[in-house]
């Protein structure tokens, strides 16, 4: 629902919807008092709204909906002054919240409302920067906080974070904002065992020197990796030793220069998806390439793999098996992306016949520095992907296999 509406036209539209549990207003400019015969509304646990104008819109909501589990203030930052007061009218009436999503700091001043009345918060959408903020939440919310997203901050070590974290019993879904330096996966396990889903955003992705003994994680079911670098060793020591996960979404934020190994081969694994940084953003110097090789083991191999070292099986499974693989070939070129497939390594040169001409041309007409960057065709990166029959394979957003 959006548009110009009065309180009074809300209190005639509700009347025919008493059992309203879920409410959506977008673009709502509100007008008029507030009417003295308004009548709450104890049925409704979620509300989402974007506000334009108006005034007196949060002190009516506080009345009508004081049940409220997910307040989603759909406003982008930054949110008004007078109507982040409307909101704090509005979060103060709730205290069985459990779930805030705004932007902008306009979420500090409601937490801090949320913490006072004890509201069980378990998720918060919003990512905590500020140090002594992201302390008094984690010691306010302990108890309930299951959800709840970190980047870096100056003021407190990684390893602080993690170690306050490790006081909510009930958290189980991570948003990691880490961009500098190296985010070892198993570190981050080993702190907070009962995960289920979690996703990083870093620099670099790795696992440490400890890994090939560490415990399995029982409780991981969803992981995305988002960095520049994802060392290979990440998906051997994921497959070794988290059996339940179950997706596993994997992007390189640059492009890919060097071939890598994504060696998956558990049998829990039912979506992957992989994407190249050249994807998202697309080349202006010049068309860029990659090769996806998939080699997708059967049981017998799978098998035979329990009881040999990872690092010496990635290798002799993709020379075993390379016969059969299944070879993609992408390509980006301004705002257009394809992944083709292939059925060998020569189709994917010939391929790229069709494209010299079309760089030629363009290399003629940039600058020798522009021309730089362009990838040669010769040195096409390779991205081997070894796992079992997964359910679904999605290369650069594109579905290969389903």
């Amino acid at each position: 629902m959006y548009g110009k509406l009065s309180f009074h036209e809300l209190e005639q539209i509700h009347s025919n919807l008493p059992h309203l549990r879920h409410l959506e207003l977008r673009r709502l400019c509100t007008i008029g008092d507030i009417p003295r015969d308004a009548i709450p509304c104890n049925t409704l646990r979620t509300l989402k709204l974007e506000m334009r104008n108006g005034h007196l819109w949060g002190q009516y909501f506080a009345l009508k909906y004081a049940n409220l589990e997910e307040l989603h203030i759909l406003n982008r930052h930054p949110i008004p002054l007078s109507f982040v007061r409307e909101i704090k009218f509005l979060a103060s009436a709730n205290k069985h919240l459990k779930v805030l999503n705004t932007a902008g700091e306009s979420s500090y001043s409601i937490l801090k409302i949320l913490a006072r009345v004890n509201a069980p918060v378990a998720a918060i959408h919003h990512t905590i920067s500020d140090a002594f903020l992201f302390s008094k939440m984690i010691r306010s919310f302990q108890n309930s906080l299951s959800t709840i997203s970190v980047s870096d901050q100056p003021e407190i070590s990684r390893a602080e974070v993690l170690q306050q974290l490790q006081s909510c019993p009930s958290l189980i879904n991570l948003d990691l904002w880490w961009l500098g330096g190296v985010v070892e996966i198993d570190w981050i396990l080993s702190k907070l065992p009962n995960l289920k889903q979690l996703s990083v955003q870093a620099d670099s992705i790795s696992v440490s020197s400890t890994h090939g003994i560490a415990r399995t994680h029982r409780k991981l079911e969803k992981l995305e990796l988002d960095a520049h670098d994802i060392s290979d060793k990440t998906y051997m020591y994921l497959s070794k030793s988290c059996t339940r996960l179950y997706f596993l979404s994997c992007w390189y934020l640059a492009e890919v220069v060097q071939s890598r190994t994504v060696y998956y081969p558990h049998t829990g694994l039912k979506c992957l998806q992989i994407r190249n940084g050249g994807a998202s953003t697309f080349c202006t110097s010049g068309p860029t390439h990659c090769m996806y090789k998939l080699i997708r083991m059967n049981e017998v191999e799978r098998i035979r793999e329990r009881d040999e070292q990872h690092d010496r099986l990635a290798e002799d499974m993709e020379r075993r098996t390379s016969a059969g693989a299944q070879w993609f070939h992408r390509t980006s070129w301004y705002d257009k992306m394809d992944v083709h497939p292939m059925k060998t390594p020569s189709d994917a040169q010939n391929k790229l016949c069709v494209y010299s001409d079309r760089e030629c041309c363009y290399t003629q007409s940039t600058t020798p520095e522009t021309r730089g960057n362009q990838q040669k065709p010769g040195n096409i990166p390779v991205v081997s992907i070894v796992c079992h029959y997964v359910d679904e394979i999605k290369l650069d957003g594109l579905q290969v296999l389903s």
